[in-house]
């Protein structure tokens, strides 16, 4: 295998962006992340929603050059506590799937959850 740098490639990183739990609130915020290029998605698992612990949610952010759009927060629609959505975030153009691997189900055993957006 070869590879060679191209020249017209930049040789060091800038910072673009910053995002923080100041952004948006904590529970794990950042525990994943997922890009397309021009939106990021970051997972926050711990979450509260709509009053319940260990939800979970994710939030979604339009990139467009020096520009972010306020991250748009996805949740379940009927939260229930560990969910821990947000534990594993996917993009692909319009679709944003997010994952909770840890809701108690029927007899306490661990069931996993995928909650699928389309913009």
């Amino acid at each position: 295998m070869t590879s060679r740098r191209s020249a017209a490639l930049p040789t060091t990183w800038t910072q673009a962006y910053r995002f923080s739990s100041e952004n948006a609130v904590a529970g794990e915020y950042g525990y994943t992340l997922a890009t397309d290029g021009t939106r990021l998605v970051v997972g926050a698992p711990t979450v509260a929603s709509c009053g319940v612990s260990g939800t979970g949610a994710a939030f979604a952010y339009d990139l467009d050059g020096s520009q972010v759009s306020t991250g748009q927060r996805l949740a379940a629609i009927s939260p229930s506590s560990d969910l821990r959505i947000g534990t594993v975030v996917a993009i692909d153009g319009t679709w944003i799937a997010v994952a909770g691997p840890r809701r108690a189900g029927a007899g306490g055993r661990p069931r996993s959850e995928v909650v699928v957006f389309q913009r």
